[in-house]
């Protein structure tokens, strides 16, 4: 044995000290490799498909510049649109006024479409609805000493003609009216005025 440890000692073999219990690990070492576990082999680099590029590259070009996508209801809603501005220059016979609440106008209307007798209204305008062909005035009048409250289309085939009477016929023109809704009116118990 002595021998041996010598010949160890001169061939400069050194004398393999095990760690401390109580020393730290040593984070930064390599996995100690058995002799059955196969030794890891590095990622070898694919060669590059030059072809297969390209096409990624066309594929983004192609998403970089499509159109838009719009919502099948926007769409529709344009198209609506289209249609109700033609049907609204279609229905348009005379000229609209921009009668607002508080106007006193006088309109020109047919019993029905075949017969040629003509109904004179006139009254205070309660308010008026802007939805494009099916735009109103809610109007007020006093007929055979009845008040009526009629909500008459603007552009319907039955309309021929609507005029101003009087602006601001509420107060009597000395100033405008400043709402958009006069419906405070019918719950007054004093009468509403009406033009004759």
């Amino acid at each position: 044995r002595r021998a041996a440890r010598r010949r160890a000692l001169l061939a400069g073999a050194k004398r393999a000290v095990p760690p401390h219990r109580d020393a730290a690990p040593d984070l930064d070492a390599a996995p100690a490799q058995h002799a059955g576990e196969p030794q890891p082999t590095q990622a070898r680099e694919e060669p590059r498909d030059e072809k297969f590029i390209q096409e990624l590259h066309d594929e983004y070009d192609w998403l970089k510049y499509r159109p838009a996508f719009k919502r099948p209801r926007k769409k529709g809603a344009s198209i609506l649109q289209v249609l109700e501005k033609e049907e609204l220059e279609r229905r348009t016979t005379y000229e609209v006024p921009n009668a607002q609440a508080g106007d006193a106008v006088h309109i020109t209307l047919l019993y029905e479409i075949d017969e040629p007798q003509i109904d004179n209204c006139k009254g205070l305008v309660l308010g008026r609805t802007n939805k494009g062909v099916n735009s109103s005035l809610l109007l007020y009048c006093v007929v055979a000493n009845t008040p009526i409250v009629r909500r008459i289309p603007l552009y319907s085939p039955l309309v021929k003609d609507v005029k101003i009477l009087y602006k601001n016929f509420l107060h009597k023109g000395k100033k405008r009216v400043r709402r958009s809704k006069l419906y405070y009116l019918l719950d007054r118990d004093a009468p509403v005025p009406a033009p004759k």
